[in-house]
């Protein structure tokens, strides 16, 4: 590359980058990426030139902070790196922002201070549920329900700190509608029998005293519905995040897919800089980081080789997970913000890789997180849409027709699930690891299923002969299992499976039938690189690589093997801040 190329590649130190991609590649063409200074890196001390000959000879860019991800983690790292003097430049693979966190919910899990409006109500309402709580009491049910496998330092700073992520999203404009408790990890009903204690004994989940499982959480914390402008759920508070990093001169550039990082030597000394590839025009760009670099990338779980070889029990046939989603819809008219199908199909690892061959150790490696009765076509969107996951209201079948388990699913039997699925290699035409869901027309009306109809997620039958044609399963099979079903509910007791009594409530018998495609998702890993408390990475002999830090779905320190609905958002903010509050206050590289 030449002196004027590298000249025309610099980035503004003040300026937001306006337009979408490929305006902003059009930007840096017409020379608004000026400003930056070009220098060969000092060696370090003592040693000689041949120790730092993998360093680039130049830089294109120099910046303070270099932050990789635009989701809620690496948002708000830009943002406290920022708050807090540092020049940032922030970077992002896909040509729009926020990754998986734009196709959440952007739920936020932080334990009760009764400061807040929407808390104040509930708490009113049931207030054994938020009364006695702390930040001592989310951090051991935060280690409990994790199986007590997490770093607990990084807990407890997730913990600490949970009500300062949640005040920077409502300075940012952020603010959720509802607090309530956890769905997945609230008291239920003890198995009815043996069969019914199937799943929850492979977990080796623990019964209260009188035989209920009452969870690990005792107290509600989760923050949900939050607005921002026109926007809803995870969009909207990544675009309020986006517009305080944009307020607070972040420079964000996008289609940049960060190929290496650099430290003074391989495996030792501080990091210095990295290695991008410029997709818009695939050229390569490395970056000078100052004070440090903050890796922000998310998970792995959309890279299904990685999957395979930590997981053999995944499918792989298809992205499964909250990468293949169907992403925003709306796009606010900045950078990045353009409606997107794939907005988290950047969570595939490479980044990671990159701090490993720098010496990054890392923590529960494959441990993925994962959600049940999804949509076989999507993750979110029409076709994520599910035609009743009331339970008693429908069965589950594999694709041959015949039922496989009870139907009542919880977060306490998620992995024991995957198991069950992988022996008995449950499948339909539809894939590998999917299942039919069967109601009726006395739970589902025609109108509601008019979506998934249209989308090609369920099909709908006068008989359930016809039915079974259209699922391509033996029809004496579809139509034996559910008569069965229908004499043990007349009975009241799932003698096959141990569905719990209370949800033998409905008997499949009223015309039109429809049965709608099932899979599992990975929702998050729960591993990844190691790190300690003010979120700097460490290396594989338990020291602190200097100056590289990882925040949010990348790290695999938070949460152990399981984590609750929300706390992404947490882990990722709290995160975010610290590192990037750290990163700025260090001393610059000159």
């Amino acid at each position: 590359m030449s002196t004027d190329e590298k000249q025309r590649r610099r980035i503004s130190r003040r300026e937001f980058i306006k337009g979408t991609a490929a305006g902003a590649a059009g930007a840096m063409a017409a020379g608004l990426m000026t400003g930056c200074t070009q220098s060969a890196p000092a060696a370090p001390e003592g040693s000689s030139s041949a120790a730092t000959s993998w360093l680039p000879e130049s830089w294109d860019i120099e910046t303070d902070v270099v932050v990789i991800g635009t989701g809620c983690a690496g948002l708000s790292a830009a943002c406290a790196a920022a708050e807090n003097g540092a020049e940032v430049l922030l970077l992002e693979k896909l040509p729009t922002i926020g990754g998986n966190s734009r196709v959440s919910g952007g739920n936020y899990g932080k334990y009760c201070t009764g400061v807040d409006d929407a808390e104040k109500g509930v708490m009113e309402e049931d207030p054994d549920w938020f009364v006695g709580d702390s930040a001592d009491l989310y951090y051991q049910e935060k280690l409990k329900m994790g199986g007590y496998r997490s770093v607990p330092e990084v807990t407890r700073a997730f913990a600490d700190d949970s009500p300062i992520g949640y005040e920077f999203l409502q300075r940012c404009g952020f603010i959720h509608s509802t607090v309530a408790y956890y769905s997945s990890f609230t008291p239920f009903l003890a198995p009815d029998s043996l069969k019914g204690g199937y799943f929850y004994g492979r977990y080796n989940a623990a019964y209260d005293e009188d035989g209920s499982y009452i969870g690990p959480f005792t107290k509600g914390r989760h923050h949900r519905g939050g607005t921002y402008q026109t926007y809803s759920g995870g969009e909207a508070a990544v675009f309020a995040i986006a517009d305080e990093a944009e307020r607070l001169g972040v420079e964000l550039k996008l289609e940049m897919q960060v190929t290496q990082i650099y430290r003074e030597q391989p495996l030792s000394g501080e990091v210095v800089g990295i290695k991008a590839t410029d997709l818009a025009d695939n050229t390569e760009v490395t970056i000078r980081a100052k004070k440090g670099v903050i890796v922000a990338t998310g998970g792995s779980h959309a890279n299904l080789d990685w999957v395979k070889k930590n997981d053999p029990r995944h499918t792989v046939t298809r992205v499964n997970s909250g990468s293949a989603s169907q992403g925003a819809t709306t796009d606010g008219g900045k950078p990045g913000r353009a409606a997107t199908d794939a907005s988290g199909r950047g969570a595939t690892g490479e980044v990671r890789v990159a701090a490993q061959d720098i010496g990054a150790d890392t923590q529960l490696e494959g441990e993925i997180q994962l959600r049940w009765d999804q949509s076989t076509i999507a993750y979110t969107g029409p076709e994520s849409i599910i035609l009743t996951n009331s339970r008693g209201k429908y069965i589950d079948v594999d694709g041959n027709g015949n039922r496989f388990w009870d139907e009542y699913a919880k977060a306490q039997t998620y992995q024991a699930r995957l198991t069950h699925v992988y022996e008995n290699n449950i499948s339909t035409k539809m894939g590998e690891h999917t299942w039919w869901g069967i109601t009726d027309g006395g739970v589902v009306t025609e109108a509601a299923a008019m979506t998934a109809l249209e989308v090609g997620h369920a099909v709908k039958a006068d008989t359930l002969e016809e039915l079974a044609a259209l699922m391509d399963v033996p029809a004496d099979n579809l139509v034996a299992t559910v008569n069965r079903y229908n004499e043990l509910v007349d009975m009241g007791e799932d003698l096959d499976f141990g569905q719990l009594q209370a949800y033998l409530t409905n008997k499949i018998e009223t015309p039109p039938f429809y049965a709608f495609n099932k899979c599992y998702y990975r929702q998050a890993d729960q591993g990844g690189l190691r790190i300690n408390a003010t979120f700097q990475v460490i290396d594989r002999r338990g020291e602190v690589i200097p100056r590289l830090y990882a925040a949010g779905e990348v790290e695999g320190c938070t949460h152990g093997f399981e984590r609750d609905g929300g706390c992404g958002w947490t882990q990722g903010i709290v995160g975010g801040l610290r590192a990037g509050k750290h990163a700025a206050g260090l001393t610059s590289l000159g």
